[in-house]
C-alpha cells in the first residue's frame, strides 16, 4: 500500500522530477560499460522505482508522475522524460546534451 504523501506545489513537483531525472542519468552513466550501447529499455515498478532490465535500481520517480525512456537506434544516446500526471508538466534528460530541461 503506497504511503500517503503531502501534496506538493508545482515548483516542488518540478524540482523533484528534475532531481529524479538527473539522479537516474547519473546512476545509469556509472553503470554504463564504455563503448556499450545504453539499455534498450528501463523498467518502472509499482513503487515508481526505475531499474535496468538487469535489475539495477536507479532511482524512484515522484509519486503522481509517469516516466518514459527512448534510446536512439544506434544505442549511443537516450532521452528520459518524467511527467506530472495531474498538470502534464514535465522534464527531459537528453544524454546527447547532458542536460535536464523543462517541457
Amino acid at each position: 500500500m503506497p504511503l500517503a504523501t503531502t501534496p506538493r506545489s508545482p515548483e516542488e513537483t518540478r524540482a523533484a522530477m528534475q532531481m529524479a531525472a538527473g539522479t537516474i542519468s547519473f546512476v545509469l552513466k556509472n553503470l554504463q560499460t564504455p563503448g556499450q550501447p545504453w539499455p534498450t529499455e528501463l523498467l518502472i515498478n509499482a513503487d515508481n522505482m526505475v531499474s535496468t532490465p538487469e535489475g539495477h535500481a536507479l532511482f524512484q520517480i515522484p509519486v503522481g508522475t509517469t516516466g518514459g525512456y527512448a534510446r536512439s537506434t544506434s544505442g549511443e544516446n537516450y532521452r528520459l522524460t518524467i511527467s506530472d500526471d495531474s498538470s502534464g508538466a514535465g522534464v527531459t534528460f537528453d544524454s546527447a546534451t547532458g542536460l535536464v530541461t523543462n517541457n
